[in-house]
């Protein structure tokens, strides 16, 4: 995008405000990991803020934080502050979306509710998989439009898909100019999964029951260890226990407002489990646990909403026992997250070894001037490609072919793994075959956790 050559040809490259938020960065800070997740942390943080002034509006200024605390200590959030990932992106515009929203409901404002439409359908140019969101979007207008003294108000209505046209407008015009095909992200996403599927329906049952059964968060502390379960799989944590509490308290009020978010919840949260990858036809999705992040704010506000009710309920009785079981009840939370905490801590220590090991070869490498390095790593390509932008795009990395040659002679090999390295290992062994021995001229490893580790080795070829 900085040097006017980027074009959206495939999955990844679809997502254009991601990739625009990461360029931005790398203009302002220069290229590095760091800058590359920067993006997600100001996100993350401005989420943050948009939330709790959301809550202050309907409750007050400490629920409002209380309703911020909830987002910023829910782990399917924490664990992805400091990826380059849509996510938290996405989960912020619907979160500025429902902070208008509440004006269009509340105040019937026509111009709350034309730009809530118009970030709900932001989310799209910031994840594909934000089509979701604006058909939730949809059904809740229908179901608001329902009832009569909402009915009466249509130029409301006309607001909102106003709002919605423009930003989608603007994808389908910029996919056209460069692809003549205003469609070609759904297109992408109809035929990126058309492979089997990584899970299976009874997987994300499974997944599902997981994330959100309050009975396995109490009583069950290694979730990891519960059978075939995706491994992104995890808990959500108590935040979506007094998410859907506060949607049920929300429906047995007939509060407009919570209703309406309740269905942003719930559509894409059901979706997600038991949806589809692809649009042509069903391919289970496999779960991950940062899926979540584009509800986490709605979810964090009918949270806010359940322990609001409580507080007001006992405070009739005790306005110190209230305020004291509320945060109890916020502390015994963030309790229950710390095993979720931790397995997250080591899965993004993991990946930032990687980014220690390259970095510790790149400066072997750069040493000794070399200019064409092969990669036998299971992800060749992957990592090639990660390696071209530690180095600033000045080194070759290469994926070896099928089996060694002498053409290879003399020629550099990185091989890295983690922990589970006999299957690395077999493959490279097997690369060499009979016509090449190989050199080790350095070694790398990271600790990243009880039993787990990353280590990258580099070789010479030579004859055998």
């Amino acid at each position: 995008m900085l040097q006017g050559t980027f074009r959206p040809l495939m999955p990844f490259s679809i997502e254009t405000l991601t990739i625009a938020s990461i360029a931005l960065s790398f203009l302002f800070f220069g290229y590095g990991p760091l800058q590359a997740a920067l993006p997600s942390l100001v996100e993350y943080l401005a989420t943050i803020i948009v939330i709790f002034f959301l809550g202050r509006k309907m409750f007050n200024v400490y629920f409002g934080g209380v309703a911020s605390f909830l987002y910023a200590t829910a782990p399917f959030v924490v664990g992805y502050t400091t990826r380059a990932l849509p996510d938290i992106f996405t989960g912020l515009t619907v979160a500025i979306a429902c902070y208008y929203l509440y004006d269009a409901i509340e105040l019937k404002s026509e111009r709350a509710m034309f730009l809530a439409g118009f970030f709900i359908a932001l989310t799209m140019l910031i994840k594909t998989a934000g089509a979701i969101m604006i058909a939730s979007f949809l059904i809740g207008l229908a179901y608001l439009y329902a009832h009569k003294k909402f009915r009466k108000n249509k130029r409301m209505l006309a607001y909102a898909f106003v709002g919605m046209v423009i930003p989608l407008a603007a994808m389908m015009l910029y996919f056209y100019a460069f692809t003549r095909d205003p469609f070609f992200n759904l297109y992408v996403l109809a035929t990126a999964f058309l492979v089997p599927s990584r899970s299976t329906l009874i997987n994300n049952i499974r997944a599902f029951n997981i994330s959100i059964n309050p009975i396995l968060l109490i009583t069950i502390q290694d979730w990891r260890n519960l059978g075939n379960i995706p491994l992104s799989a995890s808990p959500m944590g108590l935040i979506i226990i007094f998410a859907i509490f506060g949607g049920i308290i929300g429906a047995v009020r007939k509060n407009k407002f919570i209703e309406f978010i309740s269905l942003l919840v719930l559509i894409p949260i059901f979706y997600i489990f038991f949806g589809t990858e692809s649009l042509t036809q069903y391919t289970p999705i496999y779960v991950v646990s940062r899926y979540p992040d584009i509800v986490a704010a709605p979810i964090a506000i009918l949270a806010a909403y359940t322990l609001n009710a409580l507080y007001i309920a006992i405070k009739k009785e005790s306005n110190v026992a209230a305020s004291f079981i509320i945060i109890i009840m916020l502390v015994f939370a963030t309790f229950l997250n710390l095993p979720s905490y931790e397995s997250l801590y080591y899965f993004n220590h993991g990946i930032k070894s990687y980014a220690t090991i390259y970095s510790m070869v790149l400066h072997y490498l750069s040493n000794d001037n070399l200019s064409n390095v092969y990669l036998a790593n299971t992800l060749q390509v992957l990592d090639g490609d990660y390696l071209d932008f530690l180095s600033g795009y000045r080194m070759n990395f290469s994926s070896v072919g099928p089996i060694c040659t002498p053409s290879y002679y003399g020629a550099i090999i990185i091989n890295s793994f983690n922990f589970e390295a006999e299957q690395n290992n077999a493959s490279l062994i097997s690369w060499i075959d009979d016509n090449c021995s190989l050199v080790n001229i350095a070694s790398y490893k990271v600790d990243t956790g009880p039993n787990l580790w990353t280590e990258g080795e580099l070789f010479k070829i030579v004859p055998r």
